[in-house]
């Protein structure tokens, strides 16, 4: 595990974008490994029974509950990082360890874990976007290939560690 932080290290001495690419890149390692042990057919992932049917019908189109429910739960992740981000010690603590990290370690934090936890958080906020999402599209090992592009793209164009931008990105 010592020779794996080094390479981290190594990585993260390029930026975000060599860890974007990284990250990116062991997503197809990941994907065939997961094929390789559970197979590649899909799952059968339905809607709860209490989201389903339309939330409203205007002009005859119907609104489906379960979009409102994913639209729900996306603007609320989105309103609690911004105000984790922006409105607490915490958030200006992971902040300033991005843009600058050696003043954050010498002021005593281990800015290791402080990485580690934020890589946490996204890895959370992944799985719940395909729970959330595995109803919609359809739940097979290969999801993250067919969506993980879009999403790479999404960050670029928003500026890599811009909240902001990267929801102005996804609209």
């Amino acid at each position: 595990i010592g020779d794996f932080r080094i390479a981290l290290h190594r990585v993260r001495r390029h930026g975000h974008m060599a860890e974007l690419l990284l990250t990116f890149g062991l997503s197809f390692v990941v994907l065939e490994t997961v094929q390789l042990v559970w197979g590649r057919s899909a799952l059968d992932y339905r809607v709860p029974q209490l989201l389903e049917g339309p939330i409203v019908t205007v002009l005859g189109i119907a609104f489906p509950a379960y979009r409102a429910f994913m639209m729900l739960v996306s603007l609320a992740m989105l309103a609690l990082l911004a105000w984790l981000l922006t409105g607490t010690r915490l958030g200006l603590l992971i902040r300033a360890a991005l843009s600058q990290p050696h003043m954050v370690e010498s002021l005593g934090h281990d800015l290791p874990r402080i990485h580690m936890a934020v890589f946490a958080v996204g890895c959370a906020l992944a799985g719940l976007a395909g729970v959330i999402g595995g109803n919609t599209y359809v739940t097979e090992p290969g999801m993250a290939l067919s969506l993980g592009a879009l999403v790479f793209v999404v960050v670029v164009i928003g500026g890599v560690g811009s909240l902001a931008g990267a929801f102005a990105a996804s609209l």
